[in-house]
């Protein structure tokens, strides 16, 4: 990101007066410009669990999202604890350079792109670890390798659990 402006979209926020808030690059505000910062300000509404993404370029590939949690005035129900569970694709490679070899830059024709299937995931990330793994004697990623199971997550029984 040191090179590349940046938006940010916030999934699930109603942005009302705020639309310039809103984050979509190009639609309702401009990227701001790499190593410069900028301050969102909107009224974060409605409670609940939401997501947020960089709305520039492929950013949102390479891993710029995450949870956005949006805690109610009152509590609503007796959940003691809160377990987040954040899930993305995982490749190999950057989002620009599978973009570039998934896409048939040299035709006009939509036709003959390739499309996000053709993208070789290696995995899934829950919060940013691995939580499912293409297996070492696969020898394709798109979707007909064999995946295991990386971690386990762990949920206590002895207490109420709200799980987003």
């Amino acid at each position: 990101l040191f090179s590349q402006g940046a938006s940010m979209h916030w999934h699930g926020m109603f942005q009302n007066g705020t639309n310039e808030m809103d984050g979509v690059d190009g639609v309702t505000q401009c990227s701001f410009p790499p190593r410069t910062t900028f301050k969102y300000r909107f009224v974060a509404y409605p409670a609940g669990t939401h997501w947020y993404h960089s709305h520039d370029g492929v950013q949102y590939a390479d891993g710029l999202a995450g949870p956005l949690i949006v805690s109610p005035k009152a509590p609503p129900d007796q959940a003691t604890r809160d377990i987040i569970v954040f899930l993305t694709d995982w490749s190999n490679a950057t989002a620009p350079a599978e973009l570039v070899a998934t896409l048939d830059s040299t035709s006009t024709d939509s036709t003959t792109w390739g499309d996000v299937s053709d993208v070789p995931w290696f995995g899934v990330l829950a919060n940013g670890e691995s939580l499912l793994r293409l297996n070492a004697d696969s020898t394709s990623a798109a979707g007909t390798g064999a995946m295991t199971l990386a971690e386990q997550l762990t949920v206590p029984s002895s207490v109420p659990v709200r799980l987003r």
